[in-house]
């Protein structure tokens, strides 16, 4: 700087208590300022100028520091800096983009959506610096782009840009957004502004966007995942390949991939509203809950399931037919014609666990048993406290001396789940039931099933006479349960026992007494058979 200052006697240095020497100084900064105007306008010097701004280590002589204060406080109130668009701003209007940019050095939010204006991009970086140091423009903060990001969302900007964009901005969000908390012995994601979740992050499956204030109702899923339809289960698409940064910033968020635990809670959760679920969402959700059977930790009893009009039951007020469908004596045909409610076809046979498999294929029983297991299906005709429901017995009663075969047929296939399904006690209480019951025989005589005979080749070789032989209509397969219900299956001890009391309510003129000693002989060879119950 040179003028006509007042000096010492020797010229080295500038009277600093003279008036004049003051008015000087004071007038330096006025000066450099209208400099400053001549240099933004000349093409050489447009925008290099703010390395000719003096900066206080560059001053020794604490008069002249005065001065070089003033230069910046009254740059700051002058449109000095270029703007991107080509007008000139006030400094304090003006941000440097500060690595807000995409690959290509382009700033990732257009001015418009700002409340101020980047620099132009021909001030190079160490001019950049002197702006921020000492004329007052300010670098871009996150908090800025953020609001710059929001602006755009409202002008309907955000959502047609493209992935690499998007891109950009998730690195930038995912960087500057989130921050790392140690708690205990692990670390936690948090987010550093909260009105990162306001932004549209994610995209459905439907191509729609939402913002990401509840990450923890979406998740990741692999492209070829498959669960049930109405769970509501927000799945984030990723049509494009890549989206690493998008994914990275979800993540943190709160989107995690989709489990099977989660699939099943949705289900549970859906089932648990006073209002089941549509037909085929039921049909779905069961079928998965059982090809999940081991993310299953809560009990599913309460499900309705849909018998074969389409209406909605719990699962112990359904009968279902088991594997063996061919059955004449199936349960649905054993209970034609009633009340009795029974499953839909597709809940019994669901395609997605026969996948072309035998009608009476394994899976189909493992299905069915689970089925049963869960729901309380029953493939069983009912018994309550040992004794037939009163529509069970009606249908006993309706057989029992009009088609005496089938009953024991339907006996025979049942007995062993009546065995299964009951307490010893019922089971007692079952059989003095059946025991009891009175049955048409050959020849069409009625009796009490346990004063019956089993028509084997062996008992028919002693010769039964009038006795009461069971009409099976065919005797072939395994009897061997009638023998617990008192009917005499061999000539055991019991078998001649029954013969002599059958002879007892005989006229005496019609008996052979040679008969009844062969009688009291065969009982008294087989007594220890009665072991301590010999009446």
């Amino acid at each position: 700087m040179q003028a006509d200052f007042l000096t010492s006697a020797n010229r080295e240095d500038v009277l600093t208590n003279s008036r004049w020497n003051r008015n000087i100084r004071d007038s330096l900064s006025s000066a450099f300022v209208d400099a400053v105007e001549v240099m933004r306008v000349t093409p050489s010097l447009e925008f290099t100028w703010p390395r000719f701004l003096p900066q206080e280590h560059d001053i020794a002589d604490a008069f002249f520091k005065v001065a070089a204060e003033d230069i910046p406080r009254l740059l700051k109130t002058r449109p000095i800096i270029k703007c991107s668009d080509g007008t000139d701003r006030l400094p304090s209007q003006v941000r440097l983009v500060n690595g807000f940019v995409d690959g290509e050095g382009q700033p990732l939010v257009p001015a418009q959506d700002l409340a101020f204006h980047y620099a132009s991009t021909e001030y190079q970086d160490d001019v950049e610096r002197m702006l921020v140091a000492l004329v007052g423009v300010t670098d871009m903060s996150f908090s800025e782009f953020l609001t710059g990001l929001l602006g755009m969302v409202v002008h309907g900007r955000f959502s047609h840009t493209d992935n690499v964009w998007l891109e950009n901005v998730c690195y930038i969000l995912d960087v500057q957004g989130i921050s790392r908390i140690k708690i205990g012995k692990g670390w936690k994601d948090e987010v550093v502004d909260v009105r990162i979740l306001q932004l549209p992050l994610i995209q459905l499956k439907d191509s729609t966007w939402t913002t990401c204030t509840n990450c923890q109702e979406y998740f990741f899923a692999p492209s070829k995942a498959s669960f049930p339809s109405g769970l509501n289960i927000q799945v984030v698409n990723f049509p494009f390949p890549g989206a690493a940064r998008r994914r990275s910033l979800l993540r943190k968020l709160g989107v995690r991939d989709i489990e099977e635990e989660d699939v099943v809670q949705r289900i549970v959760e859906l089932h648990n509203s006073v209002i089941p679920p549509s037909f085929n969402a039921t049909l779905e959700h069961i079928v998965y809950l059982y090809q999940h059977q081991a993310v299953l930790r809560v009990n599913i009893k309460h499900f309705c399931l849909y018998d074969g009009l389409g209406n909605a039951h719990k699962g112990d007020q359904l009968f279902m037919d088991d594997a063996k469908d061919n059955d004449p004596d199936r349960l649905s045909l054993i209970f034609e014609g009633t009340s009795a409610i029974f499953v839909h076809e597709r809940f019994c046979r669901p395609p997605a666990i026969l996948q072309g498999l035998a009608r009476n294929s394994a899976a189909l029983v493992q299905w069915q048993e689970w089925l049963i297991a869960v729901f309380g299906v029953r493939t069983v005709p009912p018994v309550v406290n040992g004794l037939p429901t009163p529509e069970f017995a009606t249908i006993i009663k309706s057989l029992q001396t009009s088609d005496t075969p089938r009953l024991l047929r339907i006996l025979r296939r049942f007995w062993d789940r009546f065995i299964s399904q009951t307490s010893r006690e019922e089971l007692l209480t079952l059989r003095n039931y059946f025991r009891s019951l009175e049955v048409r025989c050959e020849g069409g005589r009625v009796a009490a099933l346990h004063a019956t005979f089993f028509p084997s080749e062996t008992i028919l070789k002693y010769g039964v006479g009038s006795l009461p032989l069971l009409d099976l209509g065919d005797a072939s397969g395994d009897w061997s349960f009638l023998g617990s219900l008192g009917v005499s299956m061999e000539p055991d001890g019991r078998f001649f026992l029954k013969k002599l009391m059958a002879l007892s309510q005989t006229s005496a003129v019609q008996v052979d007494p040679s008969a009844v000693t062969g009688l009291y002989e065969q009982i008294s060879s087989r007594f220890v058979e009665f072991g301590t119950d010999a009446t």
